[in-house]
């Protein structure tokens, strides 16, 4: 794994709270099998393929919503002094919890959409367990699927840098089933309606580190420009 002295700088507290995680919740799981879940969203995004920019919370996902049963912190929250007992959401479809010492959120949640596409960290040097981790497009069909009408600035630079990044990279989601026109229009119509003043001032917080700056500043366009071959 490369960049390990930068991903420490920047996502360190993102690694202790998913280590966090690993320790109190995984030993649930059936036959301790780590690859029931996967690691994914902007902050898997930015540690194991971009590292572009800041990123602050943790999202897991299972295609099994039986797994969650196992997950659940009324296994494991009572005993910990790593997350916060009084703040969590335990659903059948949705578990949160909220690492204490950073204020790190974690959300698992339940997904059909994975294709067997993942990427596999079993070098142990972030983590303390083997890390399997959902692919860029798995990333961001998510954000394109489930949130392409929010106008969130983190999302939209995300989809920005993997399409100006990865060759043919809508082309190949669509011929994958991942996403279809549909969504591409909404999210073009989308993009129409963006408030400029709130994505300048979210950039800020999302912080995109100088290599792809000129990007993120020129996300909105990226996609749109992207999408009108499509439309």
């Amino acid at each position: 794994m490369k960049n390990i002295a930068f991903l420490h700088e920047h996502y360190l507290e993102q690694i202790q709270a998913l280590n966090h995680f690993i320790e109190d919740a995984y030993k649930f799981l059936p036959q301790k099998d780590h690859s029931l879940i996967r690691f994914g969203g902007g902050t898997a995004l930015a540690i194991y393929y971009y590292q572009h920019r800041l990123s602050f919370d943790i999202d897991l996902f299972v295609t099994d919503m039986q797994v969650l049963n196992y997950l659940s912190p009324k296994h494991w929250i009572d005993e910990t002094n790593n997350f916060n007992s009084n703040t969590y959401i335990d659903l059948s479809h949705h578990i949160r919890v909220l690492e204490k010492k950073n204020n790190i959120k974690i959300d698992i949640l339940v997904s059909q959409s994975s294709t067997s596409n993942y990427l596999v960290d079993d070098s142990k040097t972030l983590f303390t367990e083997i890390i399997y981790v959902e692919s860029i497009e798995d990333i961001i069909a998510k954000k394109i699927v489930y949130r392409r009408n929010d106008n969130l600035t983190r999302d939209i630079i995300d989809i920005a840098i993997s399409i100006k990044y990865k060759e043919n990279f809508l082309e190949n989601m669509l011929a994958s089933g991942l996403i279809n026109h549909k969504d591409l229009n909404e999210l073009y119509d989308s993009l129409l309606l963006l408030d400029k003043k709130t994505f300048d001032e979210e950039l800020e917080i999302v912080a995109p580190f100088e290599n792809y700056l000129n990007d993120a500043k020129n996300a909105p366009e990226i996609i749109k420009k992207a999408c009108q071959k499509y439309l």
